[in-house]
């Protein structure tokens, strides 16, 4: 696979990827009436540090592939712009969004280890009758 057919490959994997944590959420969303399992949220966050950082990569990739778009080929801009002012920009801001990936990946971590450190507690009973457990 080359080319364009390598192209499609991508974007199919990364529309996949967001289609399953939609999956994700509406399927978490759909349990609030239950009572909530300390180990789903666990993994959920474990999931969500995890997939925080491999989006690291990607759009690291784009950053680079965006500042080399333009290289020996004219562009164009739908609004009459500067494409390569709008090229820059873009570089811009994948390299904004990539602090913030990293901004909320250290939010993420520190949620998974505060939920990974507490639970219920299974050892505190009613009191029966007369008074004693």
């Amino acid at each position: 696979m080359s080319g364009p057919d390598r192209i499609r490959c991508a974007v199919a994997a990364a529309e996949n990827g967001s289609q399953w944590w939609d999956l994700a959420a509406r399927t978490q969303r759909a349990r609030q009436g239950e009572t909530i399992d300390h180990g789903d949220l666990y993994r959920l966050a474990c999931e969500v540090v995890t997939t925080l950082r491999t989006l690291d990569d990607p759009v690291g990739v784009l950053a680079r592939q965006t500042e080399a778009y333009g290289d020996g080929r004219p562009l164009r801009d739908d609004d009459g712009s500067d494409p390569a002012t709008r090229l820059e920009w873009a570089v811009l801001s994948a390299g904004a969004l990539r602090a913030e990936l990293s901004s909320a990946l250290d939010h993420a971590n520190s949620y998974w280890s505060a939920i990974g450190h507490i639970g219920l507690d299974h050892l505190t009973h009613e009191p029966c009758e007369g008074g004693r457990p």
